[in-house]
């Protein structure tokens, strides 16, 4: 639920509104559409299309894909994913696998791969 949450909240921010405006629209409480944003009630079908007519995105970009990066993984996912990039390029290059300033992987010569 943790895309959604995000999801909603983004394209919410996006238009300019707040949940209370929102919340009108879909002729709801504040607190259930909050309840939507947090992750802690899931909207139904009718729900996800009006929302999906309100942001003029789909309800997939509602519900699969992380609106602000566009990615399947949320923000805090990303980040995790970028530290362990850097973490591997490090490893990569203080054992040889990467050239220093080469932004490709280094050929290895036939001589190198011989050993």
């Amino acid at each position: 639920m943790k895309k959604t949450e995000s999801n909603f909240r983004y394209y919410r921010e996006e238009k300019g509104l707040r949940q209370e405006d929102v919340a009108k629209y879909l002729g709801l409480a504040k607190t259930t559409y909050a309840a939507y944003e947090q992750g802690t009630a899931q909207a139904d079908y009718e729900t996800l299309k009006r929302l999906s007519r309100l942001y003029n995105v789909t309800i997939n970009q509602l519900l699969e894909r992380n609106a602000k990066t566009g990615y399947l993984l949320d923000d805090s996912q990303c980040q995790i994913l970028a530290q362990t990039i850097r973490e591997l390029d490090s490893l990569a290059k203080d054992i040889g696998i990467i050239d220093e300033n080469a932004v490709t992987p280094k050929r290895q010569t036939k001589k190198e791969k011989a050993k």
